[in-house]
Parts: structure tokens; sequence; C-alpha cells
């Protein structure tokens, strides 16, 4: 059931322009007038959306990609802390950076100073790339796969398109506003309300870990997950197989006669996307470039016709002057946690070029091994991977990037594991599928050098902190059933013991982070909202 969400009026009115105090004039000074939070309310309902899409804009338009510098040498992440600067020094809040870079935070002061922090709102301001390789896109340029331009918020069907907007900036921009708006009624905390962003955690968690040995809080809540309330992630596991593209001796497997070979292969922008796209170049070995685009639309069509309306896989074939014979697909881009909400073309390609006569060698094995363990199988099940918890679900692992360069055919796959089995005991059938491949496609092929076995995070359902979360979710949503959850995914709750996740994904919506034309609904916005400041009330007034 989509929660009843409270949307505010189509015309905010004047006092939602300038700084947030505005809304507030007037209020007269009493720390602990219930009134006073109720004057909070009403000011977010009127103009919390005009707010919060302000400092969205602001946030979005910095390019903080993480991968195309350390947050500490790169222009974006320093311009846009001095963004929170000037907003925290307008609204009447402290900002402070973290150590080298690691975190910015933004500071609701307390009565205590010296005490621990109340309330620890988590989230990242670093995002996702956009391209590959990582690097900063001109203003106003659409990338491959988007409609809209990335760094800017675009306003269409209920939604706020743009990189971030849902992970995390969304969610950084309605906590400021909350802060800001406590501030402007003068509210103040018996202890500090600490917005905390991290600065790279799609690329190195390095900083927050730092940041998380420094700091003492009450309660943690991280910003960067769905509502109700996230209790359980999954381990977090990077991985992959490569191959030498020179010396390939096949493995004990038959390969039929050869038609056609390889001469580019690629798909895929990070590991934590499941890829919309994936080309294959090829040319016939008898020369006969049209008879080879033939074969190779009829395999698509093939593909296609076999998987049905459901595959979601699109392609075009393509006759170069050269001879060679270009495929391109096209598939569904999502969150790697979340495999089903994607169509993951890199699987599409694989199931294509099975159904031709490809010359052996290290990119058609590689294509090989992709349709053998993980074309329809989202689930592990063929690699000798699957196990699921009650309350975690099952594991998922998808391949993610695959790339030809510096001398290897490289497949990077992303895999989120619930309890149930170790990570020794993880690492051990990894090891195994490695002799496996080795053994049926070639005695080269090898783990990829840096393999990452992460643990799973688990609360106590039962917790205080867990409590309270779900009755403000309860309260705002009205959805009085509402329970809390397990996701596979992995944010800086982990960092911090009992720490949970909350929000800003709405029950029964799709997760749009880290795909092509992310994007956040107005809806969950204006829910967010009600929800973080029931959850401070709850927490730390």
């Amino acid at each position: 059931m989509r929660p009843a969400i409270a949307t505010p009026a189509s015309d905010p009115g004047p006092r939602c322009d300038g700084p947030i105090a505005g809304a507030f004039a007037g209020l007269a000074p009493d720390a602990d007038d219930p009134i006073r939070l109720d004057a909070v309310g009403e000011a977010l309902l009127r103009c919390g959306l005009t707010w919060v899409r302000r400092e969205l804009g602001t946030l979005v338009e910095r390019q903080t990609v993480a991968a195309i510098a350390p947050p500490a040498e790169n222009p974006e992440h320093a311009a846009l802390y001095e963004g929170l600067e000037r907003f925290c020094e307008r609204e009447g809040l402290e900002s402070r950076l973290s150590g080298q870079h690691d975190a910015y935070e933004v500071v609701l002061p307390g009565r205590d100073r010296a005490a621990p922090v109340g309330l620890l709102f988590v989230v990242h301001a670093d995002v996702v790339p956009v391209n590959d390789p990582p690097s900063l896109v001109p203003a106003g340029a659409v990338p491959d796969g988007w409609t809209v331009p990335p760094f800017e918020v675009t306003e269409r069907d209920g939604r706020l398109y743009g990189r971030g907007t849902e992970d995390d900036k969304g969610p950084m921009a309605v906590a400021m506003v909350v802060l800001a708006a406590l501030r402007a009624a003068g509210i103040v905390p018996p202890r500090d309300v600490v917005l905390a962003a991290g600065t790279a955690e799609e690329e190195d968690w390095d900083g927050m870990h730092r940041y998380a040995e420094a700091t003492r809080a009450q309660s943690v809540v991280s910003l960067d997950a769905s509502f109700p309330v996230v209790v359980a992630e999954s381990g977090f596991v990077a991985w992959g197989l490569r191959v030498p593209v020179a010396g390939y001796r096949p493995g004990r497997l038959r390969i039929p006669a050869a038609a056609e070979e390889i001469t580019h292969l690629e798909s895929g922008l990070f590991l934590t996307q499941i890829p919309d796209r994936a080309v294959l170049r090829l040319r016939a070995l008898d020369g006969d470039g049209p008879a080879l685009a033939e074969r190779v639309r009829s395999a698509l069509a093939q593909a296609s016709e076999e998987r049905g309306p459901d595959w979601g896989i699109t392609g075009t074939v393509a006759l170069g002057e050269d001879g060679e014979v270009e495929l391109a697909l096209r598939g569904v881009s999502a969150h790697s946690s979340l495999p089903e909400q994607g169509r993951n073309a890199l699987s599409g390609l694989a199931a294509v070029a099975s159904r031709l006569a490809l010359r052996p060698n290290a990119e058609s094995a590689m294509l090989a091994v992709v349709g053998r363990y993980f074309d329809g199988d989202l689930y592990g099940e063929r690699a000798g991977l699957a196990h699921e918890d009650p309350l975690m679900g099952r594991l998922v692992a998808s391949p993610t990037k695959l790339r030809v360069a510096d001398g290897f055919v490289t497949l990077e796959i992303n895999m989120r594991r619930p309890r149930g089995r170790s990570a020794v005991e993880v690492r051990s059938d990894l090891a195994r599928l490695v002799r496996d491949v080795r053994r049926d496609y070639g005695a080269r092929f090898e783990a990829i050098p840096d393999v990452w076995v992460g643990e799973p995070h688990v609360v106590d359902p039962d917790s205080e902190l867990v409590r309270e979360l779900l009755a403000a979710y309860r309260e705002v949503s009205g959805d009085a059933a509402a329970e809390a959850i397990s996701e596979r995914g992995s944010t800086y709750a982990r960092l911090f013991p009992g720490a949970v996740s909350f929000g800003p994904s709405v029950p029964g919506q799709p997760f749009r982070g880290h795909g092509a034309d992310e994007y956040i609904e107005i809806d969950a916005l204006a829910l967010m909202l009600r929800a973080v400041l029931s959850a401070t009330t709850r927490l730390a007034l």
C-alpha cells in the first residue's frame, strides 16, 4: 500500500523566498513551547518543498563524483562544502569540516555542547558517475542513456530528475531544511543534532570510517535507503574474473566451428549499476560482412523471441564500411542491489552471442561465462553461490562491467549476500567457481586482484531507536501496519553500532539511484520532510 502523503499547496506564499527564518517572523521565543513545533510543521507543509527544491538544486549542480578525484583534491567537493557553509551562516546553523574532507557537518546546536551528539543523521554527498571513464560533464550536456542533464534538477511528471536526487542529495536537502526550520523557530535541543555527509560512499569508505571512530552519538540514522525502517543490510561483495587476451587456450568444453570473431567488447559503467548498454563488434572470418550482419540480426531475433516481451532488451545491428558488424544492446539501468528492477544488457549480449559461431578467444570465452552462470539467473544458483535468510532474503549476483584493457578481459560482478554463510565460506564458494571456469573455459582465468567480501549488518528490530522511527513513519504515512525491513543495499549505518536507515524510498516505488535519469518523487520528499521532523522530535527534543 502506498502511504498517504501530505502535499503542500501549489502556491506556497511569499514567505517561502529567502532565508527559512523568514517563515517564522514574529514567533515569540519559548524553547519549551510545544506550539513552536506545530509552527515548524506548518511552515514545512507550506514552504518545505520550495526550500528543499532550492537546496537540492545547489547540491546537484556540484559534480561530486569521488571516482574523478578524491574529495580532498576535488574542486567540486570543495565547492559543495562552501555552499553548506553559506547555508549554515544564513540559517544560523554551524558547519564543520571533518578531517581532510572526510565528512561535512551541519549542526543544530544543543544546550549541552560537551555531551555526545543527541541525534546524528548520516548521508553521502558524493554520487556515482554518469560516464566512463568518470569525468566532468559540460553544463547542459546529456550523457548516453539520459534524457535530461544529470547535474541540474529537472522537474517533470511529479519527479525531480538529476544525479543524486534520490541517492543521496535529496535526503541531504531535506535534513538541512528540517534543521534550519527548527533553528529558525528558536528550538534548542538538549544535545546537538547533526547532519553528517560523507564524501566518498560510492568510492572509498576510509574517510567515513575515520569520522565514525571519532564521533559519539546517542542515536544514528542513515537517510540512504528505504522506509519504513531498514534494520538489516546485505553484505557487499566485489568480485570478478579476468583472463589474458594474449595466449588464450580453451578449456574442456567443445567449441563449434568458428564463422566470426570479436574485435571489440564492452558493457557497464561501474560495479554497482546494472548495465543498460552493451556493445559487440565482429568481423566475418570469410570476409562477408553482409552475411554476418544477417546472422547477428537472426541471433538477436531468436533471443528476443525466446525470452519474450519481459526480456526488456532491444538492439541495433549496423554494418560498417570496413565490413565489421556492430551489435549495440540497450537495457534498463538500476542499482545492483535491485537487479530485478533493471534489464541487464551484458547478460543480454551473452544470450545473443551464444547463438553465434564465435572464434575461441578471451573475449568470447568471457561472454560464454556470463551466459552460463548469470544470464537469466539473478540469485547465483547456477554459479553455486545461492543462499538465503528468513529476514534478509536471497543472495543476488550480477555481472555489471566488462572491459578489454591492459592486456586482460575483465568482468566485474557485484553480489549482495545475506546471513547464512560466513565470509570464509563465501570465499571458498568463489574459489570453487574460479576452478570450474578454468576447467571449462581456459586455465588462465583467475579472480580479479581486489576481492571484497563484506559482512551483513543487522540491528535488533526491537531496539528503542527502531520503535521510535517506526512510530514516526506510521504517524506521517498513515500506514499503521508498517514494520521494519531488510535491504540489500549498503549504507553508512553499518559503521555505527545500532544504526539503521530511514528513507527516502517509498514502499512500492522503484529505487532510481545509480540509474540513468535518476529521480525522486516529489511525494517522497514531502513524506520525508514530515518523517525527518517527526523522528527528530521523538529522538532529540
